[in-house]
């Protein structure tokens, strides 16, 4: 079935959109540098994603802005359910190690509750649920400025030896191009 495309002439927000809400700080082991070239976060196109992290100082969540381009569409005019799993996926992952925690995921559930418009400012929450030997369990959120919720997810993440994380590292820097 065919149907009309809209034509998305989207502007990211300016920084200063971005930028921390009161209470929130920049994560601390959270460093651009981390992120660079990486599929949410690291991607610089502005018609992808527009994503700032921080950590909430009264319960030390990781929580974030994030802005939805047209790259990043699903049906017309909304993002992609893939896209807004990866963002929850990706801040699971980064509170995780943000808590001191070096892991990777495990298994990860993505409930979507509401569609979501492109170009929309959405606001992102994350936090470690339990912790029990290797396991860490962690919840995460997206929704707008009213709370109204656009997806949930849960996920354990398993944490990794530094034997095994440095094995990970250097297999990966033997099949870089």
């Amino acid at each position: 079935m065919d149907y009309p495309r809209p034509k998305l002439d989207l502007k990211p927000p300016p920084d200063a959109v971005m930028g921390p809400e009161e209470g929130w700080t920049k994560p601390k082991r959270l460093v651009a540098e981390l992120f660079a070239g990486r599929f949410v976060y690291g991607d610089d196109d502005p018609e992808r994603y527009k994503i700032a992290y921080y950590v909430r100082e009264a319960d030390g969540h990781l929580v974030g802005k994030a802005w939805f381009g047209p790259k990043t569409e699903g049906p017309p005019g909304h993002a992609h359910g893939g896209s807004m799993a990866a963002l929850l996926d990706e801040a699971m992952g980064a509170i995780s190690w943000e808590s001191g925690h070096t892991t990777l995921a495990a298994r990860f559930n993505t409930r979507f509750k509401k569609s979501l418009v492109l170009g929309t400012l959405t606001y992102f929450e994350a936090w470690v649920k339990n912790v029990n030997g290797r396991k860490v369990e962690i919840l995460a959120k997206l929704h707008d400025a009213q709370n109204d919720i656009y997806a949930e997810a849960d996920g354990l993440f398993i944490i990794l030896s530094a034997e095994h994380f440095t094995k990970l590292a250097a297999a990966h820097q033997n099949d870089a191009p």
